[in-house]
């Protein structure tokens, strides 16, 4: 057929009572755009141009009036390789399948303008930026099905994100999708998840449970959306609910609490410490004099998630930096891709061998100096992240009256030992 030659042997017995096929298919490896071509059909405008170029395929099948089963089955695509073995039950349309793939990155065939796919995988892709507004599922289709599959995966991009050992159990029945497991090795981590769809609505509803432990999220986060600032050893832990077809309508729905925490962390192009120290600086009216490195050490960061109307607020932020301690509240616009945190960061100990212009009064010691950092994901680190000046004024006020106070206070004592002094001299 076209440029496609499938050979192999063929078996049918009991034509004229129970039909019973047993045959042995093979075919010769080919170009599926090619065939496209030749059967009129249009090629697919996937991302990467270089997807749908090769493939073969061979299987064992056995038949009946009742059911269909696949053994042996070995395909080819591209430079994925898969084997496993399916069946069909006719009476129900049902379909049991157990395979096994050794690689494969999707993004590559994904339809062009469907948004971008991640960098990597190698081959280039061409795409424009996603709108958020493409159906996440062919819901016809998820309706119809009858499927119970297990896949295994050993290793799978999607989005972006590189994951490895896959393993995966998934049934469809009705439009009701249960994705009963999804575990799998994660940048140097590892993620156990699940997940239940009601498709059976155009507006499908989703609950997603996951767990994430020891992942680092540097290079996670820079696969999968090019942030490229932040470093560390995350857990996360979510129940999420959620509703829509669509990108911008689950982001949007979303909902359910989380917590996560970091470890061994490491903010890239932004001195955390050296802004609290310009603003106590400002304060004591002095400079900085010494150098500081552009990077923050986090010790320990930890926080509680709240999930909803399109943002992730975290109430409850604390964390452990090199000499100083971190507290705080902000949330994340997924929509907008924007953050808004306001933190406050207390001194350990004295900064003065740090840098002489960082000294802090020793009664104000406990007082946390307060941050802002706001923008756009995207931005450059450095921008994000700089002294509250409202809080540093607030601050600046308090200090200065408990000075006022002290001074007040030492006068009235000096005062008082003179009147006793001049007291005793008299007796």
């Amino acid at each position: 057929l076209a440029d496609l030659v499938i050979g192999g042997s063929l078996t049918a017995t009991g034509l004229t009572s129970e039909p019973r096929i047993a045959a042995r298919l093979q075919s010769e490896a080919f170009d599926p755009r090619s065939l496209m071509a030749s059967l009129g059909q249009a090629e697919p405008p996937l991302k990467n141009p270089d997807a749908l170029r090769h493939a073969r395929f061979g299987a064992t099948v056995n038949a009946t009036a009742n059911n269909a089963r696949v053994d042996d089955l070995a395909v080819e695509l591209d430079q994925t390789k898969a084997s496993g073995s399916a069946e069909v039950t006719m009476k129900n349309q049902a379909i049991t399948a157990r395979l096994s793939v050794d690689k494969i990155n999707v993004d590559h065939y994904q339809m062009a303008g469907s948004g971008d796919g991640g960098s990597s995988g190698g081959a280039s892709t061409q795409s424009t930026p996603s709108s958020g507004q493409e159906p996440l599922l062919p819901l016809d289709t998820l309706r119809s099905l009858n499927l119970d599959t297990a896949l295994n995966i050993g290793t799978l991009i999607a989005s972006g994100v590189a994951l490895s050992k896959v393993d995966m159990k998934l049934t469809v029945r009705n439009g009701l999708v249960n994705l009963s497991r999804l575990n799998a090795k994660l940048y140097q981590g590892s993620t156990q998840s699940s997940a239940t769809i009601d498709a059976r609505s155009d507006n499908p509803k989703w609950k997603i449970n996951t767990r994430t432990n020891g992942v680092q999220v540097g290079p996670l986060l820079k696969d999968a959306s090019e942030i490229d600032w932040i470093e560390g050893v995350v857990e996360f832990n979510g129940s999420l609910n959620g509703q829509g077809n669509t990108q911008h309508a689950l982001k949007k729905s979303l909902k359910g609490p989380a917590s996560f925490s970091m470890n061994k962390g490491l903010l890239k192009e932004m001195n955390l410490e050296q802004t609290v120290c310009q603003g106590i600086a400002l304060i004591n009216r002095q400079t900085l004099s010494q150098s500081w490195g552009p990077n923050t050490e986090l010790n320990t960061i930890e926080g509680k998630l709240q999930f909803g109307g399109g943002k992730i607020v975290n109430k409850s932020l604390t964390g452990g930096l090199k000499n100083t301690h971190l507290k705080g509240s902000g949330e994340v616009d997924m929509l907008r891709e924007k953050m808004d945190y306001q933190l406050g960061i207390r001194i350990l100990g004295t900064m003065r061998e740090v840098d002489p212009a960082c000294e802090v009064n020793k009664r104000y010691r406990d007082v946390y100096w307060p941050l802002r950092c706001a923008g756009k994901l995207s931005d450059e680190p450095k921008e994000l992240c700089g002294v509250d000046e409202s809080g540093m004024k607030e601050i600046a006020n308090k200090m200065l009256q408990e000075e006022i106070k002290q001074r007040a206070g030492d006068d009235l004592e000096k005062k008082a030992t003179d009147e006793i002094n001049r007291y005793l001299r008299r007796l």
